[in-house]
């Protein structure tokens, strides 16, 4: 009744029944209602991340279209993403203009400083540029070389204490002045931080500007994303230890070494 094939297979059968091994066979229906792809599962939230990353996107181009909200829209956007995306805390919307209606007079004030400092240094250069040419034409007995160098030493400093301005605007409650003093630490203190912040930036901007549809939609969320796992090390190490027990979302397991006040909202 039973040819060698079905035989071998039978014993076999017999043999995991009698070692107590039950193997169950995969199939395509157990991968859509197992772990992967159920409300639940590792492949939904991705999908629901990269959404939720998508939404906050589009919500921060629109808010930075009068320029001078830029500053709001970049602080909103950081702490919607650490705070609901990655932590799981209140809903990306809710969290992100949460952060607009906090921080917006103290960021449009940092926006209109950057704008004005980093124009002012653009005039300056292309003035050291001119006398190089100048000099160079025998018009002129000075070239300006030693100020275009200082104008690009400049515009590095002022770059690498704005990649640090605004998550400190989201994070914690100070004067703008001491905002910028701290900026200017940690630009020098996490260096290689800093030339990865301003390089990846570049690009994002360099994207949006080839393809400005596609890449628009997803690009700046998902950069901020991937820059709030460098940037928390960072911060960590100027907010204040933990209380025993504090489960506050803006902790993990590294501790902060500085004790500085926290916003009160930020908090939550």
């Amino acid at each position: 009744l039973f040819n060698g094939r079905k035989i071998i297979y039978l014993i076999k059968g017999v043999e995991d029944l009698r070692d107590g091994e039950v193997k169950k066979s995969f199939s395509i229906k157990d991968f859509f209602n197992g772990k992967w792809c159920s409300w639940d599962g590792r492949f939904m939230g991705i999908v629901n991340g990269f959404g939720e990353l998508i939404m906050l996107s589009v919500v921060f181009l629109v808010c930075c279209i009068p320029i001078v909200t830029i500053g709001p829209a970049v602080t909103s956007l950081y702490y919607a993403v650490i705070k609901s995306v990655r932590r799981g805390r209140g809903t990306p919307l809710g969290e992100f203009f949460s952060s607009m209606k906090r921080t917006m007079g103290k960021g449009i004030l940092i926006t209109v400083e950057i704008i004005a400092v980093g124009a002012a240094l653009y005039i300056g250069y292309r003035q050291a540029v001119a006398m190089n040419e100048a000099a160079a034409e025998g018009l002129a007995v000075h070239d300006g070389k030693v100020f275009a160098t200082v104008y690009i030493i400049s515009a590095v400093l002022l770059a690498a204490m704005t990649v640090y301005v605004f998550p400190i605007l989201s994070r914690f409650t100070m004067k703008t002045v001491n905002m910028w003093k701290l900026a200017f630490v940690m630009g020098i203190r996490f260096f290689p931080v800093t030339a990865v912040v301003i390089g990846t930036a570049a690009l994002v901007w360099i994207q949006i500007y080839i393809l400005p549809i596609p890449c628009a939609a997803f690009v700046p969320g998902c950069w901020c994303f991937v820059v709030t796992f460098m940037m928390e090390k960072v911060l960590l190490h100027y907010m204040p230890k933990p209380d025993e027990g504090d489960e506050a979302w803006y902790y993990n397991s590294n501790e902060g070494r500085a004790g500085i006040r926290l916003g009160g909202k930020e908090e939550g």
